[in-house]
């Protein structure tokens, strides 16, 4: 089929995206955990979101990424972006392409600013933010993660 495209997920995408999470590995998913990866909370979570962001990623109809911004439906001006890539799509440029597509739509929006957090044990995903820009600002104390921002 050949067709790859970038979508807003919503309630009806719960199943594709609690199954897509779920098929990775434990080690390849051990640094993203963001929420529960069950469907009926994932439902919930795409559901209630009103400014918060979660955009799939599809190829041939199938869901190999997932992106987002959120903090918006809690009332933070800057968003914090998380994604996580299908285990068997790793090394495709899916993160590079959902960092560009958020770095447009943050500049379409007049976002002025973004955060992220990494564990520290996370090399290849350090390696990757700070290619494109993204800045260490501190670390977060409940759980050692480094805390990045990128300033448009």
């Amino acid at each position: 089929m050949r067709d790859l495209s970038i979508s807003i997920l919503n309630s009806t995408d719960s199943a594709a995206l609690s199954a897509m999470l779920k098929s990775n590995s434990k080690e390849y998913q051990q640094y993203f955990y963001p929420f529960s990866f069950e469907k009926d909370e994932i439902i919930k979570i795409l559901g209630q979101a009103r400014e918060d962001k979660y955009w799939g990623v599809w190829k041939d109809q199938r869901l190999v990424a997932f992106f987002m911004l959120r903090g918006f439906d809690a009332g933070y001006e800057i968003p914090s972006y998380g994604v996580c890539v299908a285990e068997t799509e790793k090394g495709n440029g899916l993160l590079k392409l959902s960092l560009q597509f958020v770095f447009t739509w943050c500049k379409l929006y007049s976002v002025p600013k973004l955060m992220l957090k990494v564990h520290p044990e996370n090399l290849a995903a350090k390696e990757t933010y700070e290619k494109f820009g993204f800045l260490q600002s501190g670390i977060d104390p409940k759980n050692k993660h480094i805390i990045y921002h990128y300033i448009f």
